[in-house]
């Protein structure tokens, strides 16, 4: 087979080999002259695993998302004039975080900020059930 038909040198295809055995995809049966390559798991099946363990990772995110709001909300009906700084060093998350943390609050009208940032205050917006 003419491999520069398909823009692919022998080299090339040796790279890919190795690399997708690497990658634990493929394994070698046989010799190198008669043998072939074979498949250990489907890229499918890869795949699904890669998506399963992203929907668990979304879910201890999110679960680490709704544990830090609560720390915020309680401590803000605890405290209504606590700062930013206070709240990154009760959550043990950045200031940054914070803020975005802050702004996803404002945005689900779970809290509001009555006053300057100065000298303002924090109100928990009691939702009905």
């Amino acid at each position: 087979m003419n491999l520069h038909i398909i823009g692919i040198s022998a080299k090339g295809i040796e790279y890919q080999l190795q690399h997708l055995k690497n990658k634990n995809l493929i394994r070698r049966v046989g010799p190198d002259k008669g043998g072939h390559w074979e498949l250990i798991q489907s890229i499918r099946e890869k795949t699904e695993n890669i998506r399963e363990k992203n929907e668990i990772i979304g879910e201890k995110n999110e679960n680490i998302r709704e544990k830090t709001w609560e720390i915020i909300i309680s401590a803000m009906k605890l405290n209504p004039q606590i700062s930013t700084i206070e709240l990154a060093q009760l959550t043990n998350v950045s200031v940054k975080n914070i803020e975005y943390h802050l702004q996803r609050l404002k945005s689900k009208s779970l809290i509001r900020r009555i006053g300057p940032d100065k000298g303002g205050h924090w109100e928990v917006i009691d939702k009905p059930n």
